[in-house]
């Protein structure tokens, strides 16, 4: 493994930082300038993830090195085939998002607010590329709090409270990584994941899973695990619903994806240490399934149910994401899924204002809309979440796990009742819905078109994409792959 000659995720990165700037520095002089930067930022960023998901599924992991410092003095940034699907995906919503916004923001809010929004993704795009915990750390910082002015960016009472609970629960989630971390790094004076894990094996043990317990507490309120998650349904509920779409789709995935990267890379090789760590991690998902369906189930406000199914959703992909290489895959392949459901969920919900005619008359393209994301997660064929929650379940069972299996079919059986409620209204019942402008309906389509050609055509993706992605969130390979850059093996 030699360190990549063109390094996507840094110039990916660095193209979202600096742009956010110069988009902030636009929407000053005129907030179409802003709106048009960001774009150029998002649509160049998302080109270079293309690019990078090609060369990572053609040619193999790549390792960047940050100045070119060799690890583990030195940041290196892992874009395997995992960080570069999701990141793909991830900065192909955020563009949809932000192209929709162009009437939402007011000219006075546009200069803060865009640069947030990038900053946004490019924490998130940090926290699935870096290979160091404390870089970790930074961009997890820069998800949190761009993520939290954008919840309150309505500036109305309850979308403040939403903000104000999210911001005392990513402190004390930040506090608990940062303490976590500063006992490792005392321990080891190693940041690096892959040399960490060989460094911390030589450590006594009882420090170690002190740090573990509290990094993956932390990583859990990101995740939208309870009680940490508690922070979710208020945000999502009264955060403007393009802005509900993206952090749905892409903040609790990083916390998801950062629970799988320590369980499965940075603590299995202590003794003792996987077994807490996973036993945290199943308990407290296995909490918030059965917690968030039964509320979801009694909901009637539509976003904030989808917050609570989305809840569930992450805890499921957490649990079977530690469970080995193949259910890895499995959980790879929900989140695909989820992200794009989510994201089509939450979008077409802001056209609600109340109670009326029936949404299937006065505008069926959006309703059509919707009802593919509720049958979409409620599992139903043929769309995608249906192959993802199966293959979930067998791999659950496969594994030694039934209880998980258990609690994924139990999760889409409250689906389909609350799910159900949803579609009954839109069709029967009546939903008063605003005018929804044609361009957008024809983009938010090309969405609803993916989840349906994954259902279609499942075994594209199960044969061609999941083996590596499985691979690589189930941390086969990281350490050979980061070591062998300084010439070290296993």
């Amino acid at each position: 493994m030699v360190p990549h000659d063109i390094p996507y995720s840094m110039i990916i990165i660095a193209t979202l930082l600096i742009g956010a700037f110069i988009s902030g520095a636009f929407a000053k002089m005129r907030k179409s300038l802003g709106i048009i930067t960001g774009i150029i930022v998002l649509s160049l960023s998302f080109g270079f993830s293309i690019a990078s998901a090609i060369d990572v599924f053609t040619n193999g992991v790549r390792i960047e090195l940050a100045g070119g410092w060799l690890p583990p003095t030195g940041i290196n940034f892992y874009v395997g085939p995992f960080s570069a699907v999701v990141v793909s995906i991830g900065l192909f919503l955020a563009l949809i998002s932000f192209i929709f916004q162009y009437k939402e923001i007011s000219p006075e809010k546009a200069p803060a607010y865009l640069p947030l929004f990038i900053l946004f993704v490019a924490g998130f795009s940090g926290m699935l590329y870096t290979g160091d915990v404390f870089n970790f750390f930074v961009f997890m910082e820069i998800l949190s709090i761009s993520g939290m002015v954008l919840i309150a960016s309505l500036e109305s009472k309850h979308s403040s409270f939403a903000a104000f609970k999210y911001y005392v629960i990513a402190s004390l989630s930040s506090s608990m990584f940062l303490v976590g971390v500063a006992i490792i790094y005392s321990s080891t004076g190693i940041l690096n994941m892959a040399f960490l894990s060989e460094s911390i094996k030589g450590v006594n043990s009882d420090y170690i899973k002190f740090a573990s317990v509290l990094i993956i507490l932390a990583l859990a309120a990101e995740a939208e695990m309870l009680p940490l998650g508690l922070w979710v349904p208020d945000a999502y509920e009264r955060a403007p619903s393009f802005i509900s779409a993206i952090l749905a789709s892409l903040m609790g995935i990083s916390g998801v994806y950062g629970i799988l990267r320590f369980v499965n890379v940075v603590f299995p090789g202590v003794e003792g240490i996987r077994y807490v760590t996973t036993t945290i991690v199943i308990i407290m998902a296995l909490l918030t399934v059965f917690v968030t369906e039964l509320v979801a189930a009694i909901q009637n406000r539509a976003k904030r149910m989808i917050a609570y199914a989305g809840m569930a959703q992450l805890s499921i992909i957490a649990m079977v994401g530690i469970l080995g290489t193949e259910a890895s895959s499995a959980a790879s392949f929900h989140i695909i899924n989820i992200m794009l459901v989510e994201f089509l969920l939450f979008m077409t919900t802001q056209y609600f204002t109340g109670m009326g005619d029936a949404l299937g008359k006065n505008n069926f393209s959006v309703a059509i809309l919707l009802s593919i994301g509720a049958l979409a997660a409620i599992g139903m064929p043929p769309f995608g979440p249906f192959w993802s929650k199966l293959y979930m379940v067998i791999s659950a069972y496969t594994a030694g796990c039934p209880l998980i299996s258990i609690a994924i079919i139990l999760g889409s059986v409250a689906e389909v009742y609350f799910f159900a409620r949803v579609l009954y209204h839109v069709w029967k019942s009546g939903i008063k819905i605003a005018s929804c402008p044609e361009k957008r309906v024809a983009v938010l389509m090309l969405v609803a078109l993916l989840i349906v050609l994954i259902g279609i055509y499942p075994k594209i993706v199960i044969s061609t994409v999941l083996p590596k992605m499985g691979s690589d969130l189930a941390g086969v390979s990281y350490l050979d792959n980061v070591l062998s850059v300084v010439g070290w093996s296993l």
